[in-house]
């Protein structure tokens, strides 16, 4: 299963063990810019997807 994970701050232990087959990171410590950053990034990917169809 190919996974995809959207992190916040440096992206952490995900990031560090790799964790995840692709990473988007929000590089930032305010929580409500990495939550509307991972908002678009997740509707970016969602209509990237529906596209594929």
């Amino acid at each position: 299963m190919l996974t995809a994970a959207l992190l916040g701050y440096d992206g952490g232990d995900i990031v560090r063990q790799g964790l995840a087959d692709h990473t988007f990171v929000v590089p930032s410590d305010y929580i409500p810019r990495i939550q509307e950053v991972q908002a678009s990034i997740y509707h970016v990917l969602r209509l990237a997807l529906a596209a594929l169809d």
